[in-house]
């Protein structure tokens, strides 16, 4: 699995082959607020929602066909009703 640290406009490159496994650490988003509920948008590569443990969700990114982009939006809805989006950006690359 690959721990993220999230920045605006983040790019990772990814073989269109793989099927990678990503921890994001939503804690920095939720002081004291809880998950309620996590939503994977994706655009060009198959992202799947896995799993949450209170502030770390757990998602597959897989697909996308080389030379072009994709993207997966982690949408994150508060107990508290806040919603935050969070988008990774790939490169697809043969590797």
């Amino acid at each position: 699995m690959i721990r993220l640290n999230w920045k605006l406009g983040l790019t990772l490159q990814k073989d269109p082959d793989s099927v990678e496994e990503y921890l994001f650490d939503a804690s920095n988003l939720l002081e004291s607020d809880t998950i309620s509920d996590v939503t994977i948008i994706d655009d060009g590569v198959t992202g799947t929602y896995i799993a949450d443990s209170s502030e770390v969700i757990t998602f597959r990114v897989s697909g996308g066909t080389a030379g072009n982009t994709g993207s997966v939006t982690i949408r994150i809805t508060t107990a508290s009703s806040q919603i935050f989006d969070r988008t990774i950006y790939y490169y697809i690359v043969e590797q």
